[in-house]
């Protein structure tokens, strides 16, 4: 087996654009698919983080194996973080940054992308990581995060909805427990894809 030498994990121009491409399909996925969802808040506030998670895993399967290198995985998650943070939750940026070092400790071995199970594993690290970036302000700074939110046109309905449901601990396990099976079983149907798809097509090896 060729030995994986340090210069071909590092992140080579081509690399950046892919991750950079893929990236930004799997945030417009993302807000997509929370904004077509707003219209009822059981199916944005409970299930709408494990769908998105379910429809981009897939993509995420596509670039750790065409990329397969050392901060694949925190490419994307510190995107998420600097948009947190450019919208003023630095903290949330912050715990989002912490997690991205934790999914590439995970991933730090030779080959580690094109490993199901520890995709899994950072993938699933992933998708709660993002769950919390919606129950963290709210614990954290509620008065501050209700005002911000009401001035950009959120409902007081659904607000107060938010925070009956995130601070309910049988419930946020509840969602939690779903959007984690979600990301691992997008992973999954991501690797069917790949198998299927990518590799037949060359987008992967």
């Amino acid at each position: 087996m060729q030995e994986t030498t340090t210069s071909s994990r590092k992140l080579t121009v081509k690399d950046i654009i892919t991750l950079t491409v893929l990236t930004v399909l799997m945030i417009v996925i993302a807000f997509g698919l929370n904004t077509a969802t707003m219209f009822n808040h059981i199916l944005n506030l409970v299930f709408a983080m494990g769908l998105i998670c379910f429809l981009i895993a897939p993509l995420y399967v596509l670039m750790a194996h065409r990329v397969n290198k050392t901060g694949t995985i925190a490419f994307f998650m510190v995107a998420y973080a600097l948009a947190n943070t450019v919208m003023g939750y630095w903290y949330v940026g912050l715990f989002i940054a912490v997690c991205a070092v934790v999914c590439e400790v995970i991933m730090f071995k030779p080959n580690s992308y094109k490993t199901p199970w520890k995709n899994c594993i950072a993938f699933g690290i992933f998708s709660f990581t993002m769950l919390s970036t919606s129950f963290l302000p709210l614990w954290l700074f509620w008065d501050k995060f209700y005002a911000t939110s009401t001035a950009s046109g959120m409902s007081a309905e659904y607000l107060n909805t938010f925070k009956n449901f995130y601070t309910n601990g049988g419930i946020l396990t509840g969602i939690a427990a779903f959007t984690v099976c979600a990301a691992v079983l997008g992973v999954i149907v991501g690797y069917v894809i790949l198998n299927k798809y990518f590799k037949k097509a060359g987008y992967a090896d």
